[in-house]
């Protein structure tokens, strides 16, 4: 064969292994579970913090879409190394979460919970239905892109796409609705137990890593009367094994015994063979016990944790304030503002949050630029200057009630 002739196999050849050198490659997520945290218990309920943050080389993107029925089916779309996107179908489910606090549509399965007794016999789990994901904790991550609450708001919507960004992670506070184990007396009686939780538990996620999808805590749980009470023993990251079995999960031992006689032309030999096989019983799960809802016809108490003059900076774009619910609560707000020796009243943007029970958080309600220079200019005038922040506050069962926060802005 001549040199021309081997010419165009040549470059075909280099072709071939060029283009298989640079093929694109799956950037994937890598979810690790955090360890449980602010552990507590209030009536049947044992509370915590959970979450899962995004460590891997690419987002957690769930595009969820074909509604029917209030279920959407949810794909994975996994970003490669030359922009394109490749996607995984049929890996999860997307359901429209009507509860209080809620009102979006949640990813599942993707977060459970489980509760141990230190021989690994599981006695509890979570009743959460799947979660909303989205940047909510930075971890190193610098934009967000899941920021739109998974279409709260919008049962209609025929997509939805949620996630979390290479950095960022999704958590879920304690005293959130669902956010718990239910637990009773009976079955779970005071002792040592192992709170355990478990990120993508079937794999149906693609992600780089599966080994750190688990995290668990070793807790103290006590009992006064039918209210639960629990205490923080050992934190256990990375592992679903916390703490040292006091009782060894019952066994089963099974003995067989096999004889065979082996005869040749000038002896007889008898071989007795004895098998012990030891198998663990498998865990049992205790039916939970969701403790009944109770007919709560007491209105929400809040509290405000900040002064009520507030300096307003050079470079401020709103106003805020830190308030505290003495339970779960759903809260909308808006400001009015008010100029001396002036009719004009100008209306502050709306915020809506939920707040977790007793746990402070900061409202923060966005100003117009023209308004934040009225209120400068009228400042500079010393002119005084005053918002009164309405606030309705919903609780689970219903009741509201309205608060009034009268605010002095000084310079």
């Amino acid at each position: 064969m001549t040199a021309r002739r081997l010419l165009p196999l040549t470059v075909t050849a280099f072709l071939l292994t060029a283009g298989q050198a640079f093929a694109a490659t799956q950037l994937l997520p890598d979810l690790v579970e955090q360890t449980p945290a602010t552990i507590s218990a209030s009536g049947g309920q044992l509370t915590f913090d959970s979450e899962v943050v995004n460590h891997g080389n690419g987002p957690l993107t769930i595009h969820g879409h074909n509604p029917s029925g209030g279920l959407m089916t949810a794909d994975q779309v996994i970003t490669m190394s030359d922009g394109s996107t490749q996607t995984v179908g049929g890996i999860g489910q997307l359901h429209y979460e009507t509860s209080f606090g809620h009102q979006h549509w949640h990813f599942m399965p993707f977060n459970h919970y489980e509760l141990h007794k230190l021989d690994g016999t599981q006695v509890g789990s979570d009743v959460k239905q799947g979660f909303c994901l989205g940047d909510n904790e930075s971890h190193g991550g610098l934009n967000r892109v899941f920021t739109d609450w998974c279409r709260q708001n919008h049962p209609e919507a025929l997509d939805v796409t949620e996630g979390l960004s290479v950095g960022f992670g999704d958590k879920y506070q304690a005293g959130l609705e669902k956010q718990y184990i239910p637990i009773n007396p009976t079955q779970v009686p005071a002792g040592d137990y192992t709170i355990v939780h478990r990120v993508n538990p079937n794999h149906a996620v693609h992600e780089t890593n599966y080994g750190n999808n688990v995290a668990s805590v070793e807790v103290h749980i006590s009992w006064s009367g039918s209210s639960a009470s629990a205490q923080l023993l050992k934190s256990c990251p990375g592992s679903a094994v916390c703490g040292s079995p006091t009782n060894p999960p019952p066994t089963t031992t099974t003995t067989t015994t096999t004889t065979s006689t082996h005869t040749t032309s000038t002896s007889t030999h008898v071989v007795t063979t004895t098998t012990t096989t030891t198998t663990t019983a498998p865990p049992t799960l205790a039916p939970n016990v969701i403790p009944p809802i109770s007919n709560d016809s007491v209105a929400p108490k809040l509290s405000f944790m900040s002064s009520s003059s507030q300096r307003f900076r050079a470079r401020a774009t709103a106003l805020w304030l830190f308030a505290n619910c003495n339970e779960e609560c759903r809260i909308t707000a808006q400001g009015t503002l008010l100029f001396g020796g002036s009719a004009r009243t100008l209306k502050s943007g709306v915020t809506t949050m939920t707040l977790a029970p007793d746990t402070r958080a900061k409202l923060v309600l966005p100003l117009r630029r023209s308004y934040r220079t009225a209120i400068r200019r009228a400042l500079l005038q010393h002119r005084p200057v005053r918002a009164n922040v309405t606030l309705t506050v919903l609780d689970e069962s219903g009741n509201r009630t309205t608060v009034v926060r009268h605010l002095k802005l000084t310079r």
